[in-house]
């Protein structure tokens, strides 16, 4: 409907209509910089730092919160994605992609070799393309448990995946001062 959805360092959510005037707000913690994703109902998830740590949440499409999921470590960075099943995978601070089902609960978790601060791209058979601030580039299948390549492209990895429509894959890397 043309919603635009948008977090603030002000500790708020917002939903703004296509004319700038704000539809719907919501408090979230403290802080964030992540992407937003919105699932094939049309409900909207964002993930940000609240005092004690991280959190996931799912609206919907009034400003609802449906749930909100508490993570030991921030999540302010990179954000969650949504497969085409209505799977929402979300990496953080700590060192793990974890795959949440519609209702919020747990799917499976993959240990990754530091921090994530990317929104993982998935392709067309639901692989979860991401990077880790240790340098790592994981391929993780739809389930998790078989990575299908793991390697250190860099120093660090903070740019989400690209996948072209030709199906290449396109990541960058830091490494050392460039």
């Amino acid at each position: 409907d043309g919603t635009i959805y948008v977090a603030s360092t002000n500790d708020n959510f917002y939903a703004i209509n296509p004319d700038g005037t704000e539809k719907w707000s919501a408090n979230y913690g403290t802080w964030t910089a992540s992407a937003t994703a919105i699932g094939p109902d049309g409900t909207i998830y964002f993930s940000a730092e609240t005092s004690t740590g991280g959190v996931l949440i799912a609206f919907d499409t009034n400003g609802n919160e449906k749930w909100r999921n508490s993570l030991s470590l921030k999540a302010a960075q990179g954000g969650p994605s949504v497969a085409a099943d209505g799977t929402i995978y979300l990496g953080g601070y700590e060192e793990k992609m974890i795959a949440y089902n519609t209702d919020g609960s747990e799917k499976w978790s993959y240990n990754a070799k530091g921090p994530i601060e990317t929104v993982p791209a998935i392709d067309n058979e639901g692989n979860l393309y991401f990077g880790d601030t240790n340098g790592f580039f994981h391929v993780v299948n739809k389930d998790g448990l078989n990575p299908y390549k793991v390697i250190q492209l860099g120093d660090e990895i903070h740019s989400s995946v690209a996948i072209g429509s030709d199906g290449i894959i396109y990541v960058a890397a830091n490494q050392g001062e460039f």
